[in-house]
């Protein structure tokens, strides 16, 4: 700092160079609700998911629900650690605890599979809200990157609903 009666250095002079967007000066904005909403909604059921997948891993009497199970665990947890890391850098904490439908009696995978298919297709009409109508732009910029996984995941599904079908008749 120059002293009194002297010109100030040009160091003096420079003004604090802002913080890109997508570190922790972004995190500053508060959240709108809706994005908070939002943060809170996928972080239960993207929790949830994973424990669906898990379950269907171990619990699955075809292949197929076994497979797609393990798959489903394994994006939902990447998903999940990055929807974490993005609450974190905005202070919000998630609760991830989650209510799951008994699945008992009948046919676990065809159960499964609904559930699954009704799942997804909430989760896709939720992301898909908060890609086009959410105010952080990172979390709008996550959800967006989300929702061709999601429509993967229901593409999945339901092909092996049809398949199920298909050997019954």
């Amino acid at each position: 700092m120059a002293g009194v009666g002297q010109k100030p250095r040009k160091a003096d002079q420079t003004s604090p160079t802002p913080a890109p967007a997508g570190t922790a000066g972004a995190a500053t904005a508060p959240l709108s609700a809706q994005d908070k909403n939002f943060m809170m909604s996928a972080a239960k059921g993207g929790a949830m998911e994973v424990h669906m997948g898990e379950m269907a891993a171990q619990q699955g009497q075809s292949a197929e629900v076994k497979k797609l199970g393990t798959e489903m665990a394994a994006a939902h947890t990447k998903a999940n650690n990055q929807l974490m890391a993005l609450a974190n850098a905005r202070g919000v904490k998630l609760d991830t605890r989650h209510k799951m439908d008994k699945m008992s009696g009948g046919n676990f995978d065809q159960q499964w599979l609904a559930q699954m298919e009704k799942d997804h297709m909430q989760m896709i009409s939720e992301f898909q809200a908060e890609a086009k109508n959410g105010s952080d732009p990172e979390l709008k910029s996550w959800a967006g990157k989300m929702v061709p996984t999601l429509q993967a995941h229901l593409k999945q599904v339901k092909a092996a609903q049809g398949k199920m079908t298909a050997k019954k008749s």
